[in-house]
């Protein structure tokens, strides 16, 4: 029988981090114009006790329409990294 044993933990995280409100200000440019009630959706952000917000890409690369092949692509590059 092979005994299995964990020999380390880690913690990797995307090089794009925000703080909640920096988080909230993303969302919010992101999806002003095509969410109803965004400002009641966004109270979210000011009742989770989240302090730091992790993306894969740049905000800005969120914009831009972008299908799931390259979603995907974006989080498969993302974690090879970590």
């Amino acid at each position: 029988m092979n005994i299995i044993r964990i020999q380390g933990v880690g913690t990797a995280v995307p090089k794009y981090v925000y703080d909640q409100a920096q988080g909230r200000q993303v969302v919010e440019g992101l999806f002003h114009e095509r969410v109803n009630n965004l400002d009641r959706l966004l109270l979210v952000f000011d009742h989770l006790h989240i302090a730091r917000r992790h993306f894969a890409g740049d905000p800005q690369w969120y914009a831009a329409e972008h299908g799931f092949a390259e979603l995907n692509q974006l989080f498969t590059e993302t974690a090879t990294e970590l």
